[in-house]
């Protein structure tokens, strides 16, 4: 794929027999979007995407046999939109990854063996669009998210196991404009207004608590 140094975007899916992704990935040098899905016998993904330095946009997901991510995502440094979703076997992100100073949206989706996220989190500057769907085993969030300065959404669904929000989180929730919060008991009866969180968010624009 050394040859492909203009193409700037690629779509590798729905191909039931594809059990690897060929080398020279990195040499992909203008690559903007980039979406890799539906490979139900591919077990991993190819090393060397911190050569992809244009790239915007990345999609992973439907990867039934894929355990972890690739190591270099860190340096995908002009990545505005993260969307990592439906990996069956994934229990844990890459560590690193807080040189994502571009990052608008992160989307971590249907995740069941992930326990825990990221402390990189905290470096996401940019951060507009948080979404956080279907992570049975999580308990809580990472510490250090009074950093997310741009955070203006945050949706956070089924995640059953999830109590409460790390002190940094809080103090983010009053400049939110947009709050969703559905299918965690616990940090549903806080955030009621009855609740400890109710003071903090009582005042966004857009808030859906359980329903």
């Amino acid at each position: 794929m050394e040859g492909l140094t203009a193409l700037e975007r690629l779509q590798i899916h729905n191909l039931p027999n594809l059990s690897s992704l060929p080398q020279g990935m990195e040499g992909l040098t203008a690559l903007e979007s980039l979406e890799i899905y539906d490979l139900p016998k591919l077990s991993s993904l190819p090393q060397g995407m911190e050569g992809l330095k244009a790239l915007k946009f990345l999609e992973i997901h439907d990867l039934p046999q894929v355990s972890s991510l690739p190591q270099g995502m860190e340096g995908l440094t002009a990545l505005h939109s993260l969307r990592i979703s439906n990996l069956p076997k994934l229990s844990y992100l890459p560590q690193g990854m807080e040189g994502l100073k571009a990052l608008n949206y992160l989307g971590i989706l249907n995740l069941p063996e992930l326990s825990s996220l990221p402390r990189w989190m905290e470096g996401l500057t940019a951060l507009y669009f948080l979404q956080i769907f279907n992570l049975p085993k999580l308990s809580s969030l990472p510490n250090g998210m009074e950093g997310l300065k741009a955070l203006k959404q945050l949706f956070i669904l089924e995640c059953p196991n999830l109590i409460s929000l790390p002190a940094g989180l809080q103090q983010r929730l009053p400049s939110l404009s947009n709050l969703e919060i559905k299918g965690c008991p616990e940090l549903e009866r806080r955030c009621e207004t009855e609740g400890e969180y109710w003071a903090l968010i009582s005042g966004i624009p857009r808030m859906r608590i359980g329903g």
